[in-house]
């Protein structure tokens, strides 16, 4: 909720301490942070270390598809996508709009990247 609301620092001191006390509850919650954060950069490695411990894990490959797109790296982009398609065929980034809220930033990006890959 702090990285939502806006208080970013703060919200990705307390995803750390979620990510010790909790790991395997919050496997992608600092590529979330970072990605909230537009650090794109950081978001793609901590969604590809998530998806080196539970490589069937879509929101991981969501994630990681996101930022590689935002990160200008289409390749991988595509890579993440394509398996995240063949894992769960009927994702629809739309889902995530109407799940978390269109008017959410980071969902809004989040969801474009997925669309703009998927029309590639």
């Amino acid at each position: 909720m702090l990285l939502f609301s806006g208080r970013l620092e703060e919200g990705v001191v307390r995803m750390k301490q979620a990510c010790r006390l909790g790991p395997r509850s919050f496997v992608t919650g600092m590529a979330v942070a970072h990605f909230v954060r537009r650090d794109f950069a950081l978001a793609l490695y901590e969604s590809e270390r998530a998806i080196e411990s539970n490589p069937r894990y879509p929101f991981a490959r969501a994630v990681a598809a996101a930022s590689a797109f935002w990160l200008k790296d289409h390749g991988k982009a595509r890579a993440h996508a394509d398996t995240l398609a063949a894992m769960q065929p009927a994702f629809d980034a739309g889902a995530l709009l109407r799940t978390f809220g269109a008017n959410v930033d980071a969902v809004a990006s989040m969801a474009t990247a997925l669309k703009a890959i998927g029309e590639r």
